[in-house]
């Protein structure tokens, strides 16, 4: 088999990006099936771009996630890799655009069940469907487009959503059906679609109400190439390429064969609406059997049969009607015998449903009792911008100690954007620190009173300015048997830093800067704990001054009055490219009362004393200049002999 390092260098030379979709989410698969196989810890996407590594992520509840969850829900849904990160967080995809990284960057348990790992903060555990062809996807690979052969026109004008789901974002005044096939063998899909002469669409399946059309109606030429036809009005010409689906999708038994003399039936999805998952819908059966890896060195095999029909049957003999019926009877159903086998290589009991299930070697009986909501905020590379610098989003939280994990992330950030964030945007930086402050605010209040505690709820309260629009999901889910919170608690697991500085902001009278009030405003850069694991043991500490953590530079135990020297420098750096510059240019000639009134405006609003700035024109840039020097000589010398001993002995704990 060839390794998720080839599939991984084969997605990366994708060029074609992937328009968002409204993708209708299928079930998990309730069927035994193969174990998908442990294949490494990844980034999640390239360096450069906003993309994930895996284009499709869950709405299952990631606060009681397994790994037997995620494959459940990635094999339902006819992916090939499964992938999990932060606790739980559920991804799939057809291939991986990521980089493989060391074992030890993915250690975060998975809240469902701790002894399996679930990914890092920004890193996916992969795992693999081993019944895929092992057919190496480069992108344009003339003999991938070969394979791919047409099924015939399709109807795509149904009320419930698109035929194909995946939109590619591409020139359709050039488009071609070479084009279109090259970008969907890119994203691993078996399936193409061309619509109105230069609409591109890609799936694994094709959605409900899809139905065969004449061929009369796919009769639009491409845009790119008027010698061949490109589907028509609410019409697709589809395309199929068998090398790129799974030899035993979900519902396949042993002894037949995953192909038919029909391609239709095997592609063609006939769950019901009333089993289809959405963002709002029950997840109730996300992953009541399964096969999986556990990625811990142990191979779990749990198989798992139902009384009642298969909800994600494919069987060309099943008509639309029958299997539709089944899955309607599953979903309705509140009592199901289950008749489990398990074969370990250690003794671990494997819980496969999200409801109160006891495995054992005869059977057992799963109820369905009361149904849970969580609302999470999805996760996004740009929530707060301040001109084109971008703080990557806080972790979701529900509780106060997440809330307070969350402030911790934040709060690390904002040197970075003042560090990076170009004049005179930078002075938008203070409104992004009293951002942060908000979220702290928010959970020594709302939270510590017992309240609905969540990012959903603070960021109503608290709202990002400039970044991505806040998304959030909702997931329905059987309520634990306890109110014990399913989600690792912070102190024992988070990396992110404590905001406590292990260096000094230095004092003075005669010019009127002190802790709490550095010249400016601008506070000094802070040194914490290490977040990263990996780098701890050697360099217990780290000067935060990049959104990215790996880019900041990190200190052995030794190296503390360095790391303060360091800060002090940054802090100097920061307080002449805004204190000066705005000097400068605010207090110069025919632009001073303009710029005078817009910066007024500006430190009103981020609250930062107007003192420092002398908007009404008598303070040079010379003399703010000198203030900035004259911290910067204190802050050396007050942090020459510091020491943080009692500091950064474990990693993890963030203090």
């Amino acid at each position: 088999m060839h390794s998720l390092r080839t599939l991984v260098a084969g997605a990366a030379l994708a060029l074609v990006g992937v328009a968002s979709a409204t993708h209708i989410e299928f079930p998990p698969c309730l069927d035994p099936f193969q174990p998908f196989v442990y294949s490494g810890c990844y980034t999640d996407g390239v360096e450069g771009s906003s993309a994930s590594a895996l284009i499709y992520r869950s709405s299952q509840n990631q606060y009681n996630m397994t790994v037997e969850k995620c494959v459940s829900e990635c094999k339902g849904n006819g992916f090939r890799y499964a992938g999990l990160k932060y606790w739980g967080v559920c991804y799939c995809g057809s291939t991986v655009s990521g980089a493989q990284l060391t074992e030890d960057q993915c250690d975060l348990p998975c809240s469902g069940n701790s002894t399996q790992t679930c990914g890092g903060d920004s890193e996916l555990s992969i795992w693999q469907d081993p019944t895929f062809k092992t057919t190496t996807i480069l992108g344009g690979a003339l003999k991938v487009i070969a394979d791919y052969q047409p099924l015939g026109c399709y109807t795509d004008n149904s009320p419930k959503g698109r035929a194909l789901t995946w939109g590619m974002s591409m020139d359709g005044s050039t488009m071609t059906v070479t084009k279109c096939l090259n970008a969907c063998s890119d994203q691993g899909f078996p399936l193409a679609g061309i619509e109105y002469g230069g609409e591109c669409y890609c799936g694994n399946v094709l959605a409900n109400d899809t139905a065969k059309a004449d061929t009369s109606d796919c009769s639009m030429p491409c845009n790119g190439d008027s010698a061949f036809k490109c589907g028509g009005p609410s019409r697709l010409s589809v395309f199929v390429s068998t090398d790129l689906q799974s030899l035993q999708p979900c519902g396949w038994k042993p002894g037949s064969s995953s192909s038919s003399s029909s391609a239709l039936p095997s592609i063609v999805s006939t769950i019901s609406s009333s089993s289809i998952v959405s963002s709002s819908s029950s997840s109730a059966a996300a992953a009541s059997s399964s096969s999986a890896n556990n990625g811990n060195g142990g191979s779990t095999t749990t198989t798992t049969s139902t009384t009642s029909s298969s909800a994600a049957t494919s069987s060309s003999s099943s008509s639309s009607s029958s299997s539709s019926a089944a899955a309607a009877s599953a979903s309705s159903s509140s009592t199901t015998t289950l008749s489990t086998s398990t074969s370990t290589t250690a003794p671990v009991q494997v819980s496969t449903n999200p409801s109160r299930v006891t495995t054992s070697s005869s059977s057992s009986c799963t109820t369905l009792g009361p149904m849970c909501t969580a609302t999470v905020v999805v996760s996004n590379d740009c929530e707060y911008k301040v001109g084109s610098w971008c703080a990557p989003s806080v972790p979701d939280f529900q509780d106060q100690d997440s809330c307070q994990t969350a402030y911790n992330t934040c709060a690390k950030n904002i040197a970075s954007c003042f560090q990076k964030a170009s004049w005179p945007n930078v002075l938008d930086c203070f409104n992004f620190s009293k951002w942060c402050d908000g979220v702290q605010g928010f959970c020594a209040s709302t939270c510590s009173r017992g309240r609905s505690c969540n990012k959903s709820g603070c960021m109503k309260q608290n709202q990002p300015v400039g970044g991505n629009p806040v998304k959030t999901t909702t997931s329905v889910y059987p309520c634990a048997a306890t109110s014990t919170s399913s989600v690792p608690p912070a102190s024992s697991t988070s990396c992110a830093p404590q905001p406590t500085n292990i260096c000094q902001q230095p004092s003075s009278r005669s010019y009127g800067y002190g802790p709490g009030n550095p010249v400016a405003g601008i506070e000094l850069p802070l040194v914490g704990c290490n977040d990263l694991k990996s780098d701890f043991t050697q360099k217990p500490f780290k000067l935060y001054t990049d959104d990215d953590s790996r880019s900041c530079k990190s200190y052995q135990r030794t190296q503390q009055s360095n790391a303060c020297a360091d800060a002090c420098k940054t802090q100097y750096d920061q307080c002449n490219n805004v204190y000066v510059q705005s000097c400068k240019k605010l207090n110069g000639g025919n632009y001073k009362r303009g710029h005078s009134h817009f910066h007024r405006r500006a430190l009103e609003k981020s609250g930062i004393e107007p003192r420092w700035f002398n908007i009404f024109g008598n303070d040079g840039w010379q003399s703010a200049q000198t203030k900035c020097y004259v911290q910067y000589q204190d802050c050396l010398s007050e942090n020459a002999q510091v020491n943080a001993a009692s500091r950064c002995q474990k990693w993890g704990t963030g203090a």
